[in-house]
C-alpha cells in the first residue's frame, strides 16, 4: 500500500444558509453551518493521527494566518460553495487525496493509487442526468465526489470541469424542478469521466453514504463514512466520537 503524501480539504464560510425551519436541498441550515469548524478540527486531527507524515492542503475563502505543523492554506475567494471542489483538481503539482468534511475515517486507505488515470471517485448513486442537464447525456450513473484522488492533477481539468458546468448545468430553474443540487460539482466531475473515458474504481467500504447503514456497528467496519445531507450531519457529531474514542477501530 502506497503512502498518501498529501490530502485535500475544503474550509469555508456559508453564509447562504437557510433558516432551520426550512429545507433547500443542497443548502445548509443555519445550523448545520455552525459544524463546519467543528468538521474541519475532527478531520484535521484524523489525519495527523492516521497519516502524521502527510501534509493537510486546506482551499479556503478564510484569511489564516496558522503555525500548525504541516498544515498549508489556500485562499481563494469562491463564487458558489459547490464550486470550490472543482479547484482541488488543479490545486496541486502532486498527487493527492480529497476528502470532505462530513466524511467519517474509519481507517487508512487501503487502495490502489497507480492508476493511470487521471483521478478516480469511489462510489456511485442512480440518477438520469438528462434531468439536470441543458444538453443529451445518456448518463443515469452520477459518482459522489465526498473522496477523491487525484492521480494527475491539472489546472486544464478545472477550467473544462467549469465549462461542463456553464454549458450543461447553467438552467437552474430545471435542476430544481427536477430535485436536483444547484451548482452540484458531481455533475460535471461525472460527465468529464465519462468523456475520458476513465473507469473509475468503485470500492464498497469507501466513501460510503450513512444512509445505506443500518446502524452504528456497520458504520465501524467501513473504511469511509459520508453523512451527506443535513439531517445525517447532526448524526456525524454523534457517531464521530465513538469512532474516534475507540482504539478498536484505530
Amino acid at each position: 500500500m502506497e503512502s498518501i503524501d498529501n490530502f485535500i480539504l475544503i474550509y469555508f464560510e456559508k453564509n447562504d444558509y437557510t433558516p432551520d425551519n426550512e429545507r433547500v436541498k443542497g443548502r445548509p441550515t443555519e445550523r448545520r453551518a455552525k459544524l463546519i469548524p467543528l468538521q474541519k478540527e475532527f478531520m484535521v486531527k484524523r489525519l495527523r493521527y492516521l497519516y502524521p507524515k502527510s501534509t493537510i492542503h486546506i482551499l479556503t475563502d478564510q484569511v489564516v494566518s496558522s503555525n500548525e505543523n504541516q498544515v498549508i492554506y489556500h485562499y481563494q475567494p469562491f463564487e458558489k460553495n459547490y464550486q470550490a471542489k472543482l479547484e482541488v483538481f488543479g490545486l496541486l503539482d502532486e498527487p493527492a487525496m480529497f476528502i470532505d468534511l462530513d466524511v467519517l475515517l474509519i481507517k487508512k486507505f487501503e487502495i490502489d493509487l497507480t492508476s493511470a488515470q487521471a483521478f478516480n471517485l469511489y462510489t456511485a448513486y442512480p440518477l438520469n442526468l438528462d434531468l439536470m442537464s441543458s444538453k443529451a447525456t445518456d448518463i443515469t450513473e452520477v459518482y459522489n465526489s465526498g473522496v477523491i484522488w487525484i492521480n494527475q492533477p491539472n489546472k486544464n481539468l478545472v477550467e473544462e470541469l467549469k465549462h461542463i458546468q456553464k454549458t450543461h448545468f447553467s438552467d437552474l430553474q430545471k435542476i430544481a424542478v427536477n430535485n436536483g443540487v444547484l451548482y452540484n460539482d458531481e455533475y460535471p466531475i461525472t460527465i468529464l469521466s465519462k468523456r475520458t473515458s476513465s473507469e473509475m474504481l468503485l470500492i464498497n467500504d469507501v466513501n460510503v453514504p450513512r444512509h445505506r447503514l443500518s446502524s452504528f456497528q456497520e458504520v465501524a467496519k467501513q473504511q469511509s463514512v459520508h453523512y451527506n445531507g443535513n439531517q445525517n450531519k447532526y448524526l456525524m457529531m454523534l457517531e464521530m466520537p465513538l469512532v474516534y474514542n475507540s482504539v478498536r477501530f484505530m
